[in-house]
């Protein structure tokens, strides 16, 4: 088997059903919160000793969407699937840690465009693609494994003329 140019790890793109059912489970149990503590605030202020009816609405979301964003982040790294992005001479590979096991294969005259910022990088390929988008970033961590793959990435993208849009890679 060939042997990559080079390879890092990345993290997979979560699929959307599953991270849009999160979303609004999220949402509901953040809204759920604001309500009932609304409802209790006589029980709330006897707790906690401040009395919600003379607190801004603004301020009192904002403290009650603190722990809901926490939750996400938490249920976001746990569940967050980590892959191989490895660069060929005219393809790349994703392949899955645990098991080793090829994922998906891409020829690079599918890629439509890259965009690249600081330490992240954005693929985008053509039609009839399962991952039509794929975000490049790494943990905070792994940033010199990001700069020691970028100039491999960048001689991929010369051989193979991938072309290159300017944009911000969210």
């Amino acid at each position: 088997m060939e042997k990559p140019e080079a390879t890092i790890r990345m993290r997979l793109p979560l699929p959307m059903g599953k991270a849009l059912f999160a979303g609004v489970l999220l949402f509901i149990g953040f809204v759920a919160t604001l309500i009932l503590s609304f409802e209790y605030q006589n029980q709330l202020e006897e707790f906690i000793g401040i009395n919600l009816a003379q607190i801004s609405i603004v301020t009192i979301m904002i403290v009650m969407v603190i722990p809901w964003v926490i939750i996400a982040w938490v249920l976001l790294r746990r569940f967050a699937h980590y892959g191989l992005l490895s660069l060929y001479n005219d393809y790349l590979t994703i392949t899955s840690i645990e098991s080793r096991k090829l994922i998906k294969k891409y020829p690079a005259n599918v890629i439509a465009f890259v965009k690249i910022q600081h330490l992240s990088y954005s693929f985008t390929f053509k039609d009839d693609y399962s991952f039509n988008s794929i975000n490049m970033s790494v943990d905070r961590n792994c940033e010199n494994q990001l700069l020691e793959f970028n100039p491999v990435f960048h001689a991929f993208i010369q051989r193979n003329q991938i072309p290159i849009q300017e944009g911000v890679v969210l």
